[in-house]
């Protein structure tokens, strides 16, 4: 793994754990972090982008897969395979 993706990753792990230990106080989280609120914030909304677009890709990766089955059962329905 690179390092750059490790060190995104073990902030993020550390962010989040910050967040639960101050009961989902960003204001709290950020203070125990040493940073500012709105430094925080968008951290946080980054991650949220980020798993909106993971979803979305794992989406659209089902969808290929489910097409792909459609097309299958499609054809064995023609060579009479399955009815």
């Amino acid at each position: 793994m690179p390092l750059r993706l490790a060190v995104r990753r073990f902030e993020r792990e550390y962010i989040l754990a910050a967040l639960e230990r101050a009961g989902g106080n960003v204001a709290r989280a950020a203070r125990e972090l040493g940073c500012g609120h709105s430094t925080l914030k968008g951290k946080l909304t980054s991650y949220r982008r980020a798993e909106r677009r993971e979803v979305e890709r794992v989406k659209g990766d089902l969808d290929r897969q489910l097409a792909g089955v459609d097309a299958m059962l499609a054809a064995a329905r023609k060579a009479g395979v399955l009815r």
